[in-house]
């Protein structure tokens, strides 16, 4: 019997929106897709219009964004901007068995 995969770890590198909303639909509800952006010091408007749409796709069928190894001028415009009142960012490195995402 295949279990499904209930959480899916990613490096981007560059936008990959939709290789990302691919893997969210593999994921099963209560699943979470872990995004490390180690090394992104900046997101254009569009690529945060990418990643609230992929929060927004994920969180209504009942599964998870995480955000991992934020830049901290990056972080400091998404609190101010209130985005991290909707998107889930976690300051520790993504766990091992990262796949890369160019």
């Amino acid at each position: 019997m295949r279990h499904p995969v209930k959480k899916i770890f990613v490096r981007c590198r560059h936008h990959a929106n939709d290789q990302l909303v691919t893997l969210a639909r593999r994921l099963p509800p209560g699943g979470e897709l872990h995004l490390d952006l180690r090394g992104v010091d900046h997101l254009s408007s569009a690529a945060l219009a990418a990643l609230l749409a992929l929060n927004l796709r994920l969180t209504s069928t009942e599964k998870c964004l995480v955000l991992h190894n934020l830049d901290p001028d990056l972080y400091h415009l998404l609190h101010l901007t209130r985005l991290t009142a909707v998107l889930e960012t976690r300051c520790q490195a993504a766990p091992g068995g990262t796949a890369v995402v160019t």
